[in-house]
């Protein structure tokens, strides 16, 4: 029988993956295995110079490309080619009372579900405060990375992006592939 995932590479789940995902499934109402927050960021922030950081850290990262599918009854990862991520971008300094339009913003979007098969495991989004004051969401599923490395790609976006404000060359440090992790594991 052919699927649609025959001609991609597929990796099993690590066992600690295996038991976010079953867990998952037991409690599919429930986003337990949403992570995340928002990190402020002071002063004024060009838009598209921050987007081009976000993806030369998704082309970094081979984490953030991680994309679940399910085959004869069994969950395997795959990873997506580097892509090019349109990054969402809020003003809520215009709003009446904004604070609290941001906070609802930020509560209703930490709370959804994630779609689990065939699509980004993340989601970013630049939200406007004040012109004084930005923030950048960040929400991952539990699945793709764990509080070490949240702070690993915030370290590399705020890498890139005064690398490229700066107009400094990027730095090709490697990144630690999932996909070592994943030999590994086994």
């Amino acid at each position: 029988m052919k699927n649609k995932y025959n001609k991609i590479k597929r990796y099993p789940l690590t066992s600690y993956q295996r038991d976010i995902f079953i867990e998952q499934f037991l409690y599919e109402d429930k986003t337990l295995y949403n992570i995340g927050g928002t990190a402020a960021i002071n002063g004024k922030i060009h838009v598209h110079v921050f987007q081009n950081a976000i993806n030369q850290v998704i082309r970094k990262h081979d984490a953030l490309r991680i994309r679940m599918c399910h085959i004869d009854g069994e969950p395997y990862q795959y990873f997506a080619d580097p892509f090019i991520y349109t990054l969402p971008y809020y003003d809520f300094s215009r709003e009446k009372d904004h604070h609290r339009h941001f906070t609802l913003w930020i509560k209703s979007h930490i709370a959804e579900k994630f779609k689990l098969y065939d699509n980004n495991l993340f989601e970013f989004a630049l939200l406007k405060y004040d012109d004084r004051k930005y923030y950048w969401f960040q929400k991952y599923h539990h699945l793709i990375t764990d509080g070490w490395g949240c702070s690993l790609i915030a370290r590399d976006v705020a890498g890139f992006y005064n690398a490229l404000i700066h107009n400094e060359p990027l730095k090709a440090e490697p990144s630690y592939s999932y996909i070592n992790f994943i030999e590994e594991n086994r």
